[in-house]
């Protein structure tokens, strides 16, 4: 599975929105692309 710890950490601790929007993007795209190379 990705690892968010350090995107999670960073929407925690966001004191802009678009510090946490980017974390929260960053995120999905991190396992969007783990769930991409998985086989069906």
């Amino acid at each position: 599975m990705a690892n968010i710890t350090n995107w999670l950490r960073t929407i925690q601790t966001a004191i802009y929105g678009r510090d946490m929007r980017q974390a929260i993007h960053d995120a999905i795209s991190a396992v969007n692309a783990e769930l991409d190379t998985l086989e069906p």
